[in-house]
């Protein structure tokens, strides 16, 4: 059985192949996880990575703009940061998938 960091490796690859089901697969198994951490750098206010640098400055986002439906509670700001990080993380794997003229050029190379 793989673990749990190369199981994340192997299914962002197979979205990157533009395998069917595969992308809301990584992201119903990469949520939990992003929870975790925006719960966690949230309560800290700590940023020492890129990544949780990037939770502050979605948080202070959606607390910020007016424009926006004002968070509820703090679940409710977890819930949404994660939601947007994970959904930005998968349109970056989609977009990394080779276009079917791509891979025909691929194959025709």
């Amino acid at each position: 059985m793989l673990d749990h960091q190369n199981e994340f490796t192997f299914l962002a690859s197979r979205v990157r192949q533009g395998e069917p089901g595969c992308a809301e697969d990584f992201r119903s198994r990469c949520e939990p996880e992003v929870l975790r951490r925006v719960r966690q750098t949230l309560r800290t206010g700590t940023a020492d990575t890129p990544f949780k640098r990037r939770i502050l400055r979605t948080a202070q986002t959606m607390i910020g703009d007016p424009r926006r439906e004002p968070v509820a509670s703090r679940e409710d700001l977890i819930q949404r940061v994660a939601d947007v990080l994970c959904a930005a993380h998968v349109d970056q794997l989609v977009r990394s998938c080779p276009t079917p003229q791509r891979m025909r050029e691929t194959v025709l190379a």
